[in-house]
């Protein structure tokens, strides 16, 4: 069977060693943020971490829904197609 990551938004300054030590991002740099560089998205596979126990979870299709969003403080426009 086959684990699916569960995600979550929290705050960039919350990204902590902890916190680092319990999700699949290996450091700051490997997080999704947002726009405004004050959010970003982590994830684990298996029950949820202690360190993030009191956030709220997301579901893979979820979090799709919230970074596709193009309204949204995560959506990031596919590039342009030159034309040939």
């Amino acid at each position: 069977m086959q684990v699916s990551s569960t995600y979550q938004i929290i705050l960039f300054d919350d990204l902590t060693l902890p916190v680092i030590d319990e999700v699949n991002q290996n450091n700051k740099d490997t997080v999704r943020k947002s726009h405004d560089g004050t959010k970003c998205i982590v994830s684990w596979e298996g029950p949820t971490p202690p360190v993030l126990s009191s956030g709220q979870n997301y579901t893979h299709e979820q979090i799709l829904a919230i970074i596709n969003d193009e309204q949204g403080e995560w959506y990031v426009a596919p590039p342009d197609v030159p034309n040939l």
